[in-house]
């Protein structure tokens, strides 16, 4: 009963977001099935009434308690690689445990003046409101979208492939659909007030449930057609982080590249993000043994490399797609750059920052989606933290993709569990796009993801290697390729009616409640 929930309102704040927590990817699979109750206490303080900052209050510290478990391997990244030690890790763990839960916080204050303004039903358009916030975090820059709500479904075959329609955004706003069901339905348990039934309430939720399972079903009950398959090399080099940018270590990378590569006689080989540690054209020795090996191995090769371009003075971190004849047949700048790790936001504000990655410079940021060809394959690269923008992957496949690849370099993480996070959070990208993801990793994960999002090879956490694997090139469309505009304004546009109609009530001087 409700009753429990608000006499120890902190232990149930903590139940719910181990819960949420405990939902999500990581080195040990999630449990998806937790999200669709997780946000309940969460929802049942809001409804409780009372100051906005006891709600910010909630927000705050649930959000906290949710995410920071998720976040531990910041820690080991900026100790480690930022030679900070594990305060100043622990400290930068804190810090963007905090500031996530800032969205968290805004979440239950806005949910708390609809309620106050609307009548307790007005808990749910809680869909509306968080999707809403997950919106803007994917739009922002400082955003930091990780684990959105929707990837706690990442392995669940029931419900995941819905995500063909609805997208990761799609698949939380439905989530905390069933979670506002549930929360009403616990809050009017014995109280006798008007509206719909409890039972009413959990019958809804239950509801949501089926909907995503059957949209499931269609998706799985419709495959996308394929014109033909490819035969792609998928090279794991797992070069240590310390060795990479050392001058003295090119050769010995190359020679690894070369070694993993080699007998290949097939369509395309994939390197992973900066697999080249120099400059092409302007370190000669490193670029005229790279051209070549791609003599040697006569395959079209799609690499990683740090990019300059002298008439700006910019820095790119780009994908480079070489003919075996050394003919760049096509190049992608990344456009998502990760916050201190490429590049100081508000530098005059951070001045006394330095950015994770080599180089006194930040990275540029690329101008647009490019597609990268070779023959029959038209792929649309993602570069490491881009894999968890749906945006990117749409706009290729829009464009014409057929494939999409996945360059990264996960040696930042070590051994935790966001290695674990990122390739979940990149398999999405294959349901929602309907297309196959070549995602080739320096240490891991590599893997070949099919369009349900299921992985068909892999090449494990830290261990060098290379595999050939088949490859659809897949055509059409999913609805959410189509729709993810229409249904992203939906969401914003559902609050927005919600906010205008509370707005209006106050200014009204009366209550309305439903």
């Amino acid at each position: 009963r409700e009753k429990l929930w608000s006499e120890r309102p902190w232990i149930s704040l903590v139940l719910g977001g181990a819960l949420l927590a405990l939902s999500m990817p990581g080195r040990v699979r999630g449990v998806p099935w937790f999200s669709f109750v997780a946000f309940v206490p969460l929802l049942l303080q809001v409804l409780r009434g009372g100051p906005a900052w006891k709600r910010i209050r909630s927000g705050l510290f649930f959000g906290f308690v949710s995410t920071l478990p998720l976040l531990t391997w910041v820690d080991f990244t900026i100790s480690t690689y930022g030679k900070l030690g594990h305060v100043a890790g622990w400290a930068a763990a804190i810090l963007l445990s905090l500031y996530i839960s800032i969205y968290f916080s805004l979440f239950t204050w806005m949910l708390g003046f609809l309620v106050d303004s609307l009548g307790e039903g007005a808990v749910l358009a809680a869909p509306a409101v968080w999707s809403s916030l997950e919106i803007i975090r994917i739009k922002w820059d400082l955003g930091f979208p990780w684990l959105l709500l929707g990837y706690s479904q990442y392995g669940n075959s029931l419900t995941v492939n819905a995500a063909a329609y609805t997208g990761v955004i799609g698949l939380g706003f439905l989530i905390m659909l069933v979670n506002a069901f549930l929360s009403l339905a616990v809050h009017r348990t014995g109280t006798g007030r008007k509206g719909m039934s409890p039972l009413s309430l959990f019958s809804c939720g239950v509801l949501v449930v089926f909907f995503m399972g059957m949209l499931n079903q269609a998706r799985l009950s419709h495959p996308p057609k394929g014109e033909s398959s490819v035969s792609i090399l998928v090279v794991q080099p797992a070069i240590d982080q310390w060795k990479k940018w050392d001058s003295s270590f090119q050769e010995e990378t190359l020679e690894i590249l070369r070694d993993l590569t080699w007998g290949f006689r097939g369509d395309l080989v994939v390197w992973p993000e900066t697999a080249l540690p120099f400059f092409l054209y302007w370190d000669e020795e490193p670029t005229s043994r790279f051209f070549t090996i791609l003599q040697e191995v006569n395959v079209p090769i799609l690499t990683g490399v740090p990019w300059y371009e002298s008439e700006k003075g910019k820095f790119f971190n780009s994908v480079v797609l070489f003919s075996p004849d050394g003919f760049m047949l096509g190049k992608y700048d990344k456009l998502k750059l990760v916050p201190f790790g490429e590049y100081v936001p508000l530098r005059p504000l951070f001045f006394f920052v330095d950015k994770l990655t080599e180089g006194g410079e930040d990275f540029s940021r690329g101008r647009e989606v490019v597609l990268v060809k070779a023959g029959k394959i038209s792929v649309a690269p993602s570069i490491c933290y881009e894999a968890i923008y749906p945006v990117l992957a749409v706009e290729g496949v829009r464009r014409g993709a057929n494939l999409l690849v996945n360059v990264t370099n996960d040696a930042w993480f070590g051994d935790t569990g966001a290695p674990y996070q990122h390739f979940a959070m990149a398999s999405m990208r294959a349901v929602e796009t309907g297309r196959y993801m070549v995602r080739c990793a320096n240490g891991g994960i590599s893997a070949v993801i099919n369009w349900k999002g299921e992985t068909e090879a892999e090449k494990p956490l830290f261990k060098r290697g290379s595999f050939t694997a088949s490859v659809p090139l897949l055509t059409g469309v999913t609805f959410y390729v189509r729709s993810a505009n229409l249904l992203n304004s939906c969401i914003a546009g559902i609050f927005l009616l919600f906010l205008a109609a509370a707005l209006w009530i106050r200014r009204s001087n009366h209550g309305r409640s439903f």
